[in-house]
């Protein structure tokens, strides 16, 4: 929600502009595909991803900017399907400065345009991308089902390191303070780089998604075979 307005985005293909307050509808604009993951909000401006449902082995989806007020569409751009990989995002949208950032189901990170749509850059992974992925300090990072983080110049593009882990990295962001980045993976791990190098600094077993916050890590944990949780929090130096 923004000032009062709340943006939803529904499986019939719309995006609904709705009063925070009481839900009355104030608009609704129907697009390509189904928005989903995170939708991202500038001055008059909305931003979000689609993807389509498969029909006969196909599917892509696009990345648009909206006013926010009434609806109309500024810009869309596709994310297509390249072979058996399907477009579309189911990630949402990331904003620093002047692009916005997208992994997509079709194994591409993309840094795009926010004025004009403009594909800026983008990078061919090895599998669909899930991870929401985030930004610090004019890097963008972001992890992949094939098991790769991914640390990317946020202007150009430009690989700076990549880190394979022995399982997925799916929904949710990394998560960044100081010179660490903290992730989990598919494999039971959670993870602890260096930002700027990659270098593993430690990892933990069976434990959920992190939050790196006043050099603690914060997270959920569990046992090996599920019947006792916890939540914990471990000291890490940088």
């Amino acid at each position: 929600a923004v000032d009062d307005y709340l943006y939803v985005g529904t499986g019939e293909q719309k995006m609904l502009a709705l009063n925070k307050y009481n839900g009355n509808l104030r608009w609704q604009s129907t697009v390509d595909g189904r928005p989903t993951g995170i939708l991202s909000v500038s001055n008059d401006t909305l931003y979000f991803a689609t993807t389509e449902i498969p029909q006969d082995g196909f599917s892509q989806g696009y990345v648009y900017a909206m006013n926010r007020y009434n609806g109309d569409v500024y810009w869309k751009s596709l994310l297509p399907q390249e072979g058996n990989s399907f477009g579309g995002s189911g990630v949402g949208v990331t904003l620093w400065n002047n692009l916005l950032f997208t992994g997509s189901l079709n194994s591409r990170v993309y840094g795009i345009d926010r004025d004009s749509g403009r594909i800026v850059w983008n990078y061919k992974g090895t599998w669909i991308i899930l991870n929401y992925g985030n930004i610090d300090n004019g890097t963008f990072y972001i992890g992949e089902n094939f098991g790769y983080m991914y640390a990317f110049n946020a202007l150009t593009g430009k690989l700076r390191w990549r880190y394979e882990t022995k399982g997925s990295i799916g929904r949710g962001s990394p998560s960044i303070e100081n010179n660490l980045l903290a992730f989990s993976s598919g494999d039971s791990y959670l993870y602890v780089l260096d930002k700027k190098s990659g270098e593993f600094k430690i990892k933990r077993s069976n434990t959920g998604a992190p939050l790196l916050k006043s050099g603690k890590i914060y997270a959920g944990t569990y046992n090996d075979n599920y019947s006792e949780n916890f939540i914990i929090a471990l000291q890490i130096n940088n």
